[in-house]
C-alpha cells in the first residue's frame, strides 16, 4: 500500500480470530436467498428455528 491508504474489509458475521479487530457498523438482518433453479437442484432449506445447511450456504 502506498503511505497515507488505508485497507479496509466488512464483512458480516463474527471476527474469524483475535488478530482482527471488530467494530460493528450497523445491526444486520442477513436475509438467505436463492434462485429457483438453484432451489430446483438442492431442494428447499428449511426455516424456522432450524439452520440452513445447503450446497454451501449456511444460516
Amino acid at each position: 500500500m502506498a503511505r497515507n491508504e488505508v485497507g479496509l474489509a466488512i464483512r458480516g458475521g463474527y471476527a474469524p480470530d483475535e488478530r482482527v479487530t471488530a467494530i460493528k457498523l450497523m445491526e444486520n438482518n442477513f436475509i438467505a436467498v436463492a434462485a429457483p433453479s438453484f432451489l430446483k437442484m438442492h431442494c428447499e432449506p428449511y426455516y424456522g428455528d432450524e439452520r440452513i445447511f445447503t450446497a454451501g450456504i449456511s444460516r
